[in-house]
């Protein structure tokens, strides 16, 4: 497991590096699928993991919040449909992250 998710450390405010896109549309985002790396406690360990998977496709922090505690998730997509989501999420998990997932937004 990766020793950098979800650690104890939270970040007060997000760089604007990590800043959220803007939905495309007013629909936020509904019906659209990502593969996501994994979520972190830590923004700079996101930001590490974004720029390591880069080169697979559109990748995105996206800052969020669980059990009153920040979180960045690691985001790559929106993809087309489900069979591509699992060609881009067999490349992430041989990038190092075997706990990724398939999510729809």
């Amino acid at each position: 497991m990766n020793t950098d998710l979800i650690s104890s450390a939270h970040a007060e405010t997000l760089p604007p590096i990590l800043a959220a896109k803007p939905p495309a549309s007013g629909n936020h985002n509904a019906g659209r699928i990502f593969v996501q790396a994994g979520a972190f406690a830590v923004p700079e360990n996101a930001q590490r993991v974004r720029a390591r998977i880069a080169s697979l496709g559109n990748a995105e922090i996206v800052s969020g919040t669980s059990r009153g505690s920040s979180l960045y998730r690691v985001r790559i997509g929106p993809v087309a449909s489900e069979a591509e989501a699992k060609r881009l999420l067999s490349r992430v998990v041989d990038h190092g992250y075997p706990e990724a997932r398939v999510v729809d937004q």
